[in-house]
């Protein structure tokens, strides 16, 4: 394939990108959620930075930018991993998450708050147990505000080490120039970062380590680096999640062409033996628990829930609207993966080359399990579960880039940009807890993906942290329309009585006493609504259920409980 049908196929993708991401605000969220990020912000983060990527895109603009010299001083230069990690630990801190929303970021927070959700970890792994738990919640327990800035300083001090892979991969690529600032780019830049900016699960580690491992296949197949750091990466990998089993066919692989390409003397040391033994090691000890997760969590939570198997496990994974949410996805969290696609069936012999192969494998695997895993809470929430995929796709992407723009290096810009300008506005998205909010409230009036129910709950816990009552309202009255639990009803019914609306709130205190008659909590609600409604039977009636349930003594504690944090549902006139 001529480099000039190469040059035009590439300048064709970005345009449409980009003109995908203009067009995509005006469509139904449900589908278009991976693009459509313009939607929920101002005028500057939103349309601003979508006219400085679409301006990129020109050639006579680009071509007056020259990024040359900057790429070579980020590959010659000692200080630029340095910087380029300094550069990622500010970015994320700067923009920490405070929608909260991603995968199970409030029960993490809350266990290195205070411990209370420390059954969140009953399929992790010990690794992960051990440093976002144990360590965590040493240096952050006690308060919110100190557990999540102990996770955003984890996430931070974490988007250093990616700044500095990041230059590296450019480097054990040999690029130069225009090119070596593309691959950093989409190296570093991703949905993949709004897993640094406080979620506390594995997700940030494991892109972390699949970056590190693509850095040191590179490096140990073109005969610059032993296996030591790409066997640590792996061994690591293994011991903190289940999901890094993806690494293993790709790591068999590498360890196969490096052992035909190499000779006798070079695999002498004791760094290429370590780098083989300690993946064995740790695939050793943690091979067997992940089996048992696999079997008894992860079959019936994700990969064939009850929920699909009407439907049939295969017929799932091909599903439309299952390849429309993974388009979205990926579209996310690597923003380029499209251009490793386009360069790999413009060019496949490149699958034959030994640094190419294996990081194809690595993405290819990842992307296969994504077709047949499915999170509890739906791919618009759960992203930490498939971010280490997004990263792989960005590492193929990154290692096919340089000979397609060795000669049109004008296209470095408009790359670097398509890769940086969405993570950046995914990071600000993110950042502002009230569009935040909107964005989630927007697809789920459009759509009824699995985790909907919890994902109304809440919203409503996060509005009625912001005192909106009326949405906590309706978003509580969502909730319970799917899952009418007694917490889920409590919530709606207090929020109900902050509006304050005194009758709604009391219906829904008569939905739990159609549960159950003894519920000490609802007979409270219907004292105080009643008490403000001027309804003396039913006021008398409730007072006379409080004090009869309140001989129990379990029930007279949690009486006192609620009224210690909710005095609003209490009436002053029963005080």
């Amino acid at each position: 394939m001529g480099m000039a049908v190469t040059t035009r196929a590439i300048e064709l993708l970005l345009a449409s990108l980009v003109a995908a991401r203009a067009f995509a605000p005006f469509q139904p969220l449900r589908w278009v959620w991976g693009l459509d990020v313009i939607r929920f912000l101002g005028p500057l983060a939103g349309w601003g930075l979508w006219a400085v990527l679409a301006l990129s895109i020109l050639p006579g603009v680009a071509r007056r930018i020259r990024l040359d010299a900057f790429g070579d001083a980020l590959v010659d230069s000692p200080w630029s991993p340095v910087l380029a990690g300094l550069l990622m630990f500010s970015l994320v801190f700067a923009l920490p998450d405070r929608v909260w929303f991603v995968g199970d970021f409030v029960m993490r927070q809350g266990t290195v708050e205070a411990n209370f959700a420390a059954g969140n970890y009953v399929a992790g792994m010990p690794l992960d147990w051990l440093l976002h738990s144990v360590l965590l919640r040493a240096l952050g327990g006690g308060s919110q505000e100190s557990a999540n800035l102990a996770l955003r300083t984890l996430g931070a001090a974490e988007a250093f080490v990616l700044g500095v892979l990041g230059v590296w991969l450019a480097r054990a690529l040999e690029t130069r120039g225009a090119a070596a600032v593309a691959v950093t780019a989409i190296a570093l830049f991703g949905g993949t970062l709004t897993m640094f900016t406080g979620l506390g699960k594995p997700a940030s580690e494991l892109c972390l380590l699949v970056l590190g491992s693509g850095v040191g296949a590179v490096r140990a197949l073109r005969g610059k680096e032993s296996l030591l750091p790409l066997g640590l990466t792996v061994g690591i990998a293994l011991l903190l999640h289940r999901s890094s089993v993806a690494l293993i066919p790709a790591g068999g692989l590498i360890l196969r062409q490096w052992w035909r390409r190499s000779k006798p003397a070079e695999r002498r040391g004791w760094k290429n033996w370590t780098g083989i033994a300690a993946p064995l090691l740790a695939a050793a000890i943690s091979l067997p628990r992940i089996v048992t997760l696999l079997l008894q969590y992860d079959l019936s939570h994700h990969l064939a829930p009850d929920s699909l198997r009407r439907q049939g496990v295969l017929a799932a994974a091909f599903s439309g609207s299952h390849l429309i949410s993974l388009l979205n996805l990926l579209l996310a969290l690597s923003p380029l993966f499209l251009l490793g696609v386009l360069l790999l069936a413009l060019r496949p012999a490149r699958l034959r080359e030994p640094a190419v192969t294996p990081l194809a494998v690595l993405a290819g695997t990842f992307l296969v399990l994504m077709l047949f895993v499915h999170p509890q809470q739906g791919l618009f929430r759960d992203w930490d579960v498939f971010a280490p995929a997004g990263m792989s796709c960005s590492i193929l992407t990154a290692v096919l880039l340089p000979a397609a723009i060795s000669r049109p290096r004008w296209l470095a810009l408009p790359i670097a940009l398509s890769a940086m300008i969405p993570s950046l506005q995914w990071l600000i998205l993110n950042a502002q807890e009230p569009v935040g909010l909107a964005r989630v409230r927007t697809y789920l009036t459009q759509t009824s993906e699995p985790g909907g129910a919890q994902a109304w709950d809440f919203l409503a816990a996060r509005y009625m942290r912001l005192q909106r009552w009326p949405d906590a309202a309706d978003a509580a009255a969502h909730a319970a329309e799917l899952a009418p639990h007694r917490r889920i009803l409590l919530t709606w019914a207090l929020a109900e009585t902050m509006k304050p609306d005194d009758r709604a709130a009391q219906g829904v205190y008569q939905r739990l006493l159609q549960q159950d008659r003894e519920d000490p909590l609802a007979w409270i609600g219907v004292a105080g609504t009643a008490t403000r409604l001027r309804d003396s039977l039913a006021a008398r009636e409730a007072l006379d259920s409080v004090r009869s349930l309140s001989a129990d003594p379990a029930k007279a504690a949690e009486i006192r409980r609620h009224l210690e944090h909710f005095p609003q549902v209490w009436s002053d006139s029963l005080r």
